[in-house]
């Protein structure tokens, strides 16, 4: 039980951090962006 928790747990953080990830990209993306224009 206790092992599957954690899993779950670790699962969901990797799923933010992801998910932070991607904002970060697409954010650092359109700054290149509209700075090369």
């Amino acid at each position: 039980m206790i092992q599957s928790h954690l899993i779950y747990g670790l699962s969901v953080n990797i799923e933010k951090e992801s998910i932070k990830n991607v904002e970060f990209n697409t954010l650092f993306m359109l700054s290149t962006k509209s700075k090369q224009i």
